[in-house]
């Protein structure tokens, strides 16, 4: 067996899993996903993803809300809207709850059905263990429909009686 250090065999037996006999091979626990250049790649625990909506009008704003759990000291974020990169309205620590927040709001300016992706990759420390996790979300954006109105051509109110008049059924 290769020795990768006291810290990677310890923390592979404190997992659960089985001691490591390469730097290139995969870890045995169940949440371990692989080991690249030494270090643990594991999967992001609680990671989730909320639209307030899944289908709007165009021009409608749809807000989506990200959290993860925070397990590492050290975060990089990112969201992505049809695969390109786009701001988050908000990311924070709650430090409450220990969850990573993040808060994005996008408005469609045509229809089409919209994938919104946020990633997330934390690294503990100075150590060799890091998280990564992703999610995504459709969300459709509608043409909205014509507005209907409730005049007729002359600008008259549809159903409208003047002078307080009642109307009443036809058959009375």
């Amino acid at each position: 067996m290769k020795k990768l250090g006291s810290s990677l065999l310890a923390l592979s037996l404190l997992a659960g899993g089985a001691p490591l006999v390469g730097a290139e091979e995969v870890a045995t626990t169940e949440d371990m996903t692989q080991v690249i250049d030494s270090k643990f790649v594991k999967d992001v625990h609680e990671l989730t993803l909320e639209a307030s909506k899944l289908e709007l009008k165009v021009g409608e704003t749809v807000t989506l809300f990200a959290s993860a759990l925070k397990t590492g000291s050290s975060v990089n974020h990112s969201w992505t809207v049809n695969g390109i990169p786009v701001s988050a309205k908000s990311f924070a620590l709650n430090t409450e709850t220990g969850y990573y927040e993040s808060t994005l709001e996008y408005t469609a300016q045509t229809a089409g059905e919209y994938v919104f992706e946020f990633n997330i990759d934390m690294q503990a420390g100075k150590s060799h263990i890091a998280w990564e996790g992703s999610e995504s979300q459709v969300v459709e954006f509608i043409e909205p429909t014509p507005s209907q109105t409730n005049e007729n051509s002359n600008g008259k109110k549809l159903g409208h009686i003047e002078n307080g008049g009642k109307a009443e059924p036809k058959n009375k």
